[in-house]
């Protein structure tokens, strides 16, 4: 299989040795996988310069080496959908960079698994790009809204909330995580709508308890996190922290503490960023959610 990135403009030197040209020199398959792989690292080389743009912020925080590994997964993830063009490619990453690395199979985003599953003879890769892109925009321009107001405010009512929201014990446990999604990001969730969220929750605690959750504040909090960094966060390379004390710590009440103490950590830190952007504060809503 060609490497995705001989289709850009190294892909000129492909159809001169298909034509079969004169050449000077016997290019053999060695030195053609050379090319494929400096062609490659190029690539590479020139997205973590354009994330650092892109996401400064959070390019910064990965490291080179932590954007070089999320660069390869997003080829490779790509590179399944169809997408092997410079283009197309460097969209996907910048959409895993907003919606999370998952986003593919992300129940709260099926929008984008229909287009990216969409593959027709008359629809060229670059087309479904643009519909890609299309459709990230529409849903930042509900879900986000203008200057990232709903954004800031959901991340308010987090953070107001310390990521523990109470439970009553005699209501229906998935109801009660459904009505918390909705007063957290309400915008998102209409968006997103019941059946997406209720997958979401659905795997969300089956995660948390295979992670050892003895408690349902603490597969709340695991369906928080999937909530605002995408359904795959627990082993998403963008958010190694989640990974590292999942595995770190033993089984128990602790591991849950330290995952939402780190999460209230980087929480603040992106609050504080969003409201130096978005100017003055808004007034967080009730949540419900206990202190």
């Amino acid at each position: 299989m060609r490497d995705p990135f001989l289709c850009g403009p190294d892909a000129r030197l492909e159809r001169t040795l298909r034509a079969g040209r004169p050449t000077m020199l016997r290019i053999s398959r060695e030195q053609l996988q050379v090319f494929e792989q400096l062609s490659r690292q190029s690539f590479v080389n020139e997205t973590i310069d354009h994330l650092r743009q892109f996401t400064p912020v959070h390019a910064r925080s990965l490291q080179p080496d932590g954007l070089r590994s999320i660069i390869e997964l997003g080829v490779q993830r790509a590179h399944r959908h169809g997408f092997t063009q410079r283009g197309p490619v460097r969209l996907y990453i910048e959409v895993m960079f907003i919606l999370g690395s998952d986003f593919d199979s992300d129940p709260q985003f099926p929008w984008a698994a229909a287009v990216l599953d969409k593959e027709r003879a008359d629809e060229s890769q670059l087309d479904r790009a643009r519909e890609l892109h299309r459709a990230t925009n529409s849903y930042l321009d509900v879900v986000a809204g203008p200057s990232g107001k709903h954004a800031l405010e959901a991340l308010l009512r987090a953070q107001s909330g310390g990521l523990n929201p109470a439970f009553n014990s005699l209501v229906d446990v998935d109801r009660q995580h459904l009505e918390i999604l909705q007063i957290l990001g309400p915008e998102k969730s209409s968006y997103v709508g019941e059946r997406g969220l209720r997958e979401l929750i659905r795997h969300g605690r089956s995660m948390a308890r295979a992670h050892d959750a003895l408690t349902v504040t603490d597969e709340a909090l695991i369906v928080l996190l999937m909530f605002g960094l995408g359904h795959g966060c627990l082993t998403d390379p963008q958010f190694p922290w989640i990974a590292t004390i999942l595995s770190e710590f033993e089984a128990g009440g602790d591991k849950f503490v330290r995952l939402r103490s780190t999460a209230m950590y980087f929480l603040g830190k992106t609050v504080k960023r969003l409201s130096r952007s978005s100017g003055p504060q808004p007034e967080p809503a009730r949540s419900g959610a206990r202190p």
